[in-house]
């Protein structure tokens, strides 16, 4: 026979698992902030090496590597020490996952910044803010292929970051987007801040915007938090990185070269307003893709874990 506890006792009985529940919390919250620490300082790192090294900073020097590699080796660790493996085991919803999920998240990645791309142009040239008379579409198309194998390969590494480890950790921990993104957004900024004022040449950073390098790096991560919706969303409906990764690749090699060095050539309103890089229409468009794209997964499979 079971025994039966009176009714104050069956209220008043503590939760068994509530002190495991507490440390696992403050274990996961603790992983977040050394991560967040390894990746905002990752840039800062690099520099100090190449200052070692005589090196001048760029993406050619070893303190670039330093920067790219820092955050995967740690994530990796952590993984390693919290949960035993390097990779997350799937969760439900991604084995789960429908064609239509998979197809949802494959032609986002793909088709997503070639098409708000060209509808800027097309808006920027039809408000007078963007020139395309000499546009050289052959070497564009030049510039999109050859910059798609390299863009791959390192954003594997980025995504495995940014989504593999960190937006899945807290898809994991159940917290909701707006936190989810607001944290994500703001340590893959962090990251960025070092290029932005170290590693990326004057130049380039010119061409798309033309500002001082703080300046630009302010209006960089400004950007930034506006495309993490989207991404977010594209790695919810699969739980894989691979979609983020084809996603980034495409955007490198799109978005890069329609802003700069192709004969496309805008007005200093256009660079603010339309240009593809940091223009404040193409991200707020990514960022309303972004929300649409998770209101719709939500709606086709009910609430993401």
């Amino acid at each position: 026979m079971t025994p039966h506890l009176p009714p104050h006792a069956v209220r008043s009985a503590p939760p068994p698992t509530s002190g495991r529940a507490g440390a696992a919390s403050v274990s996961f919250r603790s992983d977040l902030l050394a991560f967040g620490v390894v990746a905002s300082g990752a840039g800062w790192a690099g520099v100090a090496v190449n200052r070692a090294a005589g090196r001048p900073d760029s993406m050619d020097s070893p303190g670039s590597l330093v920067w790219l590699l820092s955050p995967l080796a740690a994530a990796a660790v952590l993984r390693r020490v919290r949960h035993g493996a390097f990779l997350p085991p799937r969760p439900a919803d991604a084995v789960a996952s429908s064609g239509t999920h998979r197809a949802l998240a494959w032609g986002t990645a793909v088709l997503v910044y070639p098409a708000v791309t060209a509808g800027a142009l097309g808006l920027g040239r039809a408000a007078g803010l963007v020139d395309l008379s000499r546009a050289d579409v052959a070497g564009l198309g030049r510039s999109i292929a050859t910059a798609l194998g390299p863009a791959l390969v390192k954003n594997l590494v980025e995504e495995s970051c940014w989504r593999g480890y960190l937006t899945e950790e807290l898809l994991r921990a159940g917290v909701g987007r707006v936190p989810l993104n607001l944290t994500v957004g703001a340590v893959w900024a962090a990251w960025h801040v070092p290029y932005y004022l170290r590693f990326l040449p004057e130049a380039d950073m010119r061409a798309v915007l033309d500002v001082p390098r703080r300046a630009f790096a302010t209006v960089a991560a400004g950007v930034i938090l506006a495309w993490t919706p989207l991404y977010t969303e594209v790695y919810a409906l699969t739980r894989s990185v691979w979609p983020g990764v084809v996603m980034h690749a495409v955007e490198d090699a799109v978005v890069n070269p329609s802003a700069m060095a192709t004969g496309i050539r805008y007005t200093r309103a256009g660079q603010w307003l339309v240009s593809p890089v940091v223009g404040a229409v193409t991200s707020v468009a990514y960022t309303a893709v972004g929300c649409a794209l998770g209101r719709l997964g939500r709606a086709l499979r009910g609430p993401v874990r």
